[in-house]
Formats: C-alpha cells, structure tokens, sequence
C-alpha cells in the first residue's frame, strides 16, 4: 500500500458517484462534475487529496479552501472558516480507521508544509447524508481535531496547524499500514 496525490487515475470509484462537495446537492453527472473539478483544482489550487493505492485505489481523501467546495454550505453545522483547509470527503472500501488516520496524517502534513494556519473537517455521527464521504467522527477526535460547531449529525471540527501534538511518524505510518493490508 502507498500514498499518492490524488490524480484523476487513482481516486476511489465512490469518490466519483458524488460531486456534492464540489457543486452541491443538485447534479445531474456527479462523474464528470468530480472530473472536471479535480482538473480545475489541481491546476489552480494543487494538490487537493491523497488516494491510498495498491492494485487499485483503496482510498482517497479530498481537501481544498471552502470557497472550492460549495456543497460545505449546505452543511447543517456549517460553513467552514475562510481561514482554514477544508477536509471534504474521505472514501474507502470499508471504513478502516488505521487507513483513514494516515490519510488524514497525510494531508495535515501536506498543509503544515504548505502554512495552512487550520484545517477543518465535517464529522459524521449518524444520520441520512447518504454517501457524501462523511469522515466518522472518531477519525477527527482520534486526529487530534476539536470541536468546533456541534450537531446532532455532523458536527464540525478543527485543527490549528501545526498540530500541537505533532504528526505520525514515518515508522507508525508504517506500521498502520502494514496493519490495514494485512
């Protein structure tokens, strides 16, 4: 398993039945609108996410600023700070917490990297959001983020970069993804 920027070759395929962060709830091709956005966003913005890769892609996770992601104002607990990173959407398989900590420990390296002051994140408890990429709650919590704005569905949360409690290292990213192949 690796880590790789996300590219149009490498996104999870459940990543692409949605486009509800990129242009909101109202698409007719979600496909073709997450498309297009990746493009658009790579070419402006840069990297915007990180896929999970071995034979095929077992994850990816998509971030960007709030004014690239539409769809984070339809949130209940939104919108997101124009301050921070949005994390919008987390797609795996099935939901493999150790895999979803790095990719989430990836992109806050990447925006510490970048001088992001914060990021934030929608977090999931349960409800009927239907298969938006809803990071679960207890990956957020378990990263470290705070809440920021409760909600009986999905609260939001957020992370002042660099993160005072640091990132994974190189050996425990190692190790959690040794665990989430085998």
């Amino acid at each position: 398993m690796r880590i790789e920027p996300v590219t149009l070759q490498n996104v999870h395929p459940a990543c692409l039945r949605t486009a509800f962060w990129e242009a909101g709830s109202d698409v007719a091709d979600p496909a073709m609108e997450k498309e297009l956005w990746l493009s658009s966003t790579l070419m402006t913005y840069g990297l915007c996410g990180f896929s999970a890769v071995a034979d095929s892609p077992a994850a990816t996770i998509l971030f960007a600023a709030p004014s690239l992601l539409p769809g984070a104002g339809e949130m209940p607990s939104g919108p997101a700070s124009p301050d921070a990173t949005l994390i919008s959407s987390l797609f795996t398989g099935a939901m493999d917490s150790s895999l979803s900590a790095v990719l989430v420990d990836a992109v806050l390296g990447h925006l510490v990297a970048r001088d992001i002051p914060a990021v934030e994140a929608f977090g999931w408890r349960s409800g009927t959001f239907g298969p938006i990429g809803l990071i679960p709650e207890n990956v957020l919590v378990k990263a470290g983020f705070s809440l920021l704005v409760d909600h009986d569905e999905v609260p939001r949360y957020r992370m002042e970069l660099p993160p005072v409690d640091g990132l994974l290292a190189a050996a425990e990213v190692e190790e959690l993804l040794s665990v989430s192949v085998g």
